[in-house]
């Protein structure tokens, strides 16, 4: 689940983002903002069991401090996924279990749309990409227009229209340079 972590938002409860784009919180850091009056440990054990979280799979265990200065046994902590953590914290039952899932619904939501913006393109950049790829491509005009419209799924009148637009563009453009041409030449 994890490797590299590194802190996406900072407000309520610490939020990372995992080398895989995962999103999660500390354990220890959970129960402190949510304000549990029981042990970490033994309320980490009943929150799993409640939300039948798996481990390596919704939460990640960690030996906190190897090295126990006080001898015993090492505390543990955890990485646990948002969703699982959001649960967590909603079966709290109390006002800070509310304001902490509808925090991490937000921190949701915002990084989801900021991935969106990041990784979609317009219809016009795609539909001008297929049409470059497909210049270099020596098969008929109908077989490009159908790999334009799946490529892009979208429907064949609306690439034949964007490339009979496409094409007026460009003969309006040849034309204005003939006319220039032919303006400096006389």
């Amino acid at each position: 689940m994890r490797k590299d972590i590194h802190l996406l938002e900072n407000k309520l409860v610490p939020v990372y983002q995992t080398s895989t784009g995962e999103q999660v919180v500390y354990g220890t850091e959970l129960h402190t903002v949510l304000e549990v009056k029981t042990a970490y440990k033994d309320w980490s054990v009943r929150r799993f069991n409640e939300c039948d979280a798996t481990e390596n799979k919704d939460f990640e265990v960690l030996l906190k401090n190897e090295h126990n200065p006080k001898g015993g046994k090492p505390s543990l902590e955890h990485i646990i996924q948002l969703d699982t953590a959001k649960e967590m914290a909603m079966l709290e039952r109390n006002e800070k279990g509310k304001q902490v899932r509808r925090y991490f619904i937000q921190v949701e939501k915002k990084y989801k749309e900021q991935e969106i913006k990041r990784t979609t393109i317009s219809l016009k950049e795609q539909l001008e990409a297929a049409a470059f790829v497909a210049e270099n491509l020596h098969i008929p005009q109908s077989n490009k227009i159908m790999m334009f419209a799946k490529s892009v799924r979208i429907t064949t009148s609306t690439v034949i229209f964007f490339l009979l637009t496409l094409k007026m563009k460009i003969e309006k453009q040849s034309q204005l340079q003939s006319c220039y041409r032919n303006s400096s030449v006389g």
